[in-house]
């Protein structure tokens, strides 16, 4: 199984949240231990999803999830960012959200 939030825009915190939460905690995920802290899952499913293919979709997901630094942090934040996650695009990604997406 791989769980698909399409992108942010179509998703709310509580779904994102829970989203994580389902990638950590299912059967059969994958063992990993994450580096970031806002993300301490021991096992993952994998998760794929788009980010960053246009600038208006950033602007308007920035507005949408003003608590979060980033649209990758924005991921990272609900647990959705990590060694098996795919990210579709990423075709605007900043030098801190390509940093974020190596660890």
């Amino acid at each position: 199984p791989i769980l698909t939030p399409r992108f942010a825009l179509s998703c709310t915190d509580d779904l994102l949240s829970g989203l994580g939460k389902l990638a950590a905690e299912a059967p059969g995920a994958t063992p990993s231990a994450s580096p970031h802290p806002a993300t301490p899952h021991l096992a993952r499913l994998p998760i794929q999803t788009h980010i960053s293919e246009n600038t208006a979709e950033i602007l308007l997901t920035a507005s949408l999830f003003p608590a979060h630094a980033s649209y990758t942090a924005m991921y990272d934040d609900f647990g959705l960012l990590g060694p098996t996650t795919i990210l579709a695009h990423g075709c605007h990604l900043s030098d801190t959200e390509l940093a974020l997406v190596k660890k």
